[in-house]
């Protein structure tokens, strides 16, 4: 029998800018065949199953897959505004390095840390058109290959799910490029920040962790289906974050801001691709600019201040 086939979607995290890749469905031989003996069952008794019945099969069963990341009434809504709102809470490497100011892999070889939870943070599913749904990529002898939707053909991953930024700087042109940590070993621009913006960096991750995490509790609610609509394939992944939108839209502001008021410090903000959802400005890269906005959501939620989050613990 034929292995099952991982199916893995790009997501971009909300607060450092890193991409990943991480495999949340899978195609299984079987599931495709039973579908595709189905649609030849409507052509005829007498038909037999062909090859395009089964590539049919295969494409339906990825639709469902990608309704699960983005349902089309909130693609729809997706489509009318410029700030995504519906997150997924995922590993970040780069968070967890800023974080921490150690190596991911360090960390995950470490004998003291290999029963502890790994750090969760909020991400977007990236799409790179206003009228599709982000893409879906299959795993075939260990590369990632696009299979539904419209994305780069394939992909350059990095142990053990990070993308490079720069396969996507032509498709999704950020204003602010991804963070890069000061434990990385390359000189970086952004490694010149003074310790106290990395401090609050690493207070934002945690209060925005925990909003995150408290927002999201309890509603997971299934929605009632409409008339006529096909039952999803499984639980849809990510909540709905509200507060997300006005952090994103306050660093993008402030960081236009920035470069018009000093434009020797860098390039001026760019115009965000034609309909693609992703994060332009990391939430993180002018910390003071968002602080108050997250501040005012954990009053909101009964939540303590983001000074006092320092070194949050870690997200199962």
């Amino acid at each position: 029998m034929a292995d099952v086939t991982e199916v893995g979607f790009i997501f971009q995290c909300v607060l450092c800018g890193s991409f990943s890749i991480f495999a949340v469905d899978a195609l299984c031989p079987h599931e495709v065949a039973l579908r595709a003996r189905g649609i030849s069952a409507g052509i005829g008794a007498s038909h037999k199953t062909q090859q395009k019945e089964m590539h049919k099969s295969q494409e339906e069963i990825l639709e469902a897959i990608q309704q699960r990341l983005q349902p089309p009434m909130e693609a729809q809504q997706a489509a009318a505004s410029a700030f995504p709102d519906r997150t997924a809470m995922m590993p970040c490497s780069t968070c967890f390095e800023i974080r921490e100011n150690t190596m991911y892999f360090a960390w995950l070889d470490d004998v003291q840390s290999r029963d502890l939870p790994v750090l969760l943070c909020p991400h977007v599913a990236v799409t790179f058109d206003a009228d599709e749904g982000p893409p879906a990529y299959v795993k075939k002898a260990g590369k990632w290959i696009l299979a539904q939707g419209v994305g780069p053909k394939d992909l350059d991953c990095k142990m053990p799910y990070n993308l490079p930024a720069g396969q996507f700087r032509a498709l999704l042109p950020p204003s602010a490029p991804p963070l890069r940590p000061p434990c990385w070993k390359q000189v970086e621009k952004d490694e010149g920040a003074p310790p106290e913006v990395w401090e609050a960096r690493r207070q934002l991750i945690g209060a925005a962790v925990l909003l995150a995490t408290v927002s999201s509790a309890g509603t997971s609610e299934p929605k009632p289906k409409a008339k006529g609509e096909l039952a999803m394939r499984a639980p849809a992944i990510g909540e709905a974050s509200p507060w997300l939108p006005e952090l994103m839209e306050a660093a993008l502001e402030a960081w236009q801001q920035n470069q018009k008021s000093n434009k020797s410090r860098g390039k001026k903000a760019r115009a965000e691709g034609p309909g693609a959802c992703y994060v332009q400005v990391p939430v993180l890269s002018l910390p003071e600019a968002v602080r108050p906005l997250l501040e005012a959501q954990l009053q909101r939620a009964g939540l303590r201040s983001s000074h006092d989050v320092k070194q949050p613990e870690l997200t199962a």
